[in-house]
């Protein structure tokens, strides 16, 4: 989407028409992107809108809903542009969420693998030495090597634990919008990019030249976690809150930024005072999967060595008692 959209802003900066534009871009792309492409060259042929060209295609409805208010407004190429880099900004933060699992995964991984290989071949050595000594195994030991025996007789079954580990993880770097699906739903990083996101769309329709009003309608459904704030926001400026008031009172905008928002108001560019706060609210996002991998990375490397000392010791511990009673 974003090259679709930076190539629009391009050939209406160089003078090309959109028609002309649209059918260099279908040239770089593969097959049922190209055929979507090749598909709105004949629309525009036509003599169809842009807007409603891309929207038979099947593209987002939300990208071509702008570029409508766009042509409308005469603002198509500075819609285009900030639809580029709000799709821009999209793929670094899902391909940033990938890496952001792979990595951990990988570890944790490895940490079965390791501690497999304890629990299946580290393990019946110890425990044959043990009973050579007279002893036996006990407690957690005991646990440790029924483990060990099972992943014996199951080794495929073993095998395939950490691979599919492995699988799942480089199943949602190649689809990243599965894992944003997920980690937007559930978790404080995807709140924050829902928010974020609704912000950006926000951003957009304003520069499109659409007020207020139509600009929060246009960010509905964009996420089911901003969606109470956006209709509460719309609710409270029915009711004759202005735009600052509301977002602040609907807890779509921190007191900081309705401040920033008011001012941006008075002094007439709501447009560039959004599209701020929007980068904002996306930084803060990408800060927190930031952290959140900074923190998860050492706790799982922890684990894994806590774990597999354990494992060892709770085998050494009754084979040094028997060989101290010696």
């Amino acid at each position: 989407m974003s090259y679709i959209c930076a190539q629009t802003a391009l050939v209406l900066q160089s003078g090309v028409s959109p028609r002309d534009g649209l059918e260099m871009a279908a040239e770089a792309m593969p097959g049922s992107k190209r055929e979507r492409l090749e598909s709105c060259v004949r629309e525009l042929d036509e003599g169809m809108g842009l807007s409603e060209s891309l929207e038979k295609a099947g593209f987002p409805a939300f990208m071509t809903a702008l570029m409508g208010v766009g042509e409308q407004t005469g603002s198509l190429q500075d819609v285009a542009e900030g639809l580029a880099k709000h799709y821009e900004r999209l793929e670094r933060a899902r391909s940033a969420l990938g890496s952001a699992v792979l990595f951990p995964t990988m570890i944790f991984a490895l940490m079965l693998v390791v501690q497999g290989v304890l629990c299946a071949r580290v393990l019946p050595v110890m425990e044959s030495a043990l009973r050579l000594s007279g002893g036996e195994l006990r407690g957690p030991a005991l646990v440790f090597a029924e483990i060990g025996a099972f992943i014996n007789s199951h080794a495929l079954l073993a095998m395939a634990v950490p691979g599919a580990l492995l699988l799942a993880a480089l199943y949602f770097m190649a689809r990243p919008e599965s894992l944003v699906a997920v980690f937007v739903s559930k978790t404080a990083y995807g709140f924050l990019a829902s928010k974020g996101a609704c912000l950006s769309s926000v951003s957009l329709s304003l520069k499109a030249g659409a007020d207020a009003e139509t600009a929060l309608s246009s960010a509905v459904g964009i996420s089911d976690r901003t969606d109470p704030m956006v209709k509460a926001c719309l609710g409270r400026m029915e009711s004759g809150q202005g735009f600052a008031e509301a977002a602040r009172g609907s807890g779509l905008l921190d007191a900081m930024d309705s401040r920033l928002l008011d001012a941006g108001i008075k002094s007439g560019s709501l447009d560039s005072v959004m599209e701020k706060i929007a980068l904002k609210a996306e930084d803060r996002a990408s800060e927190k999967l930031e952290k959140t991998v900074a923190a998860l990375e050492p706790a799982l490397v922890a684990v894994m060595s806590l774990s597999t000392g354990f494992i060892l010791l709770s085998v050494m511990s009754p084979l040094s008692s028997l060989i101290a009673a010696v």
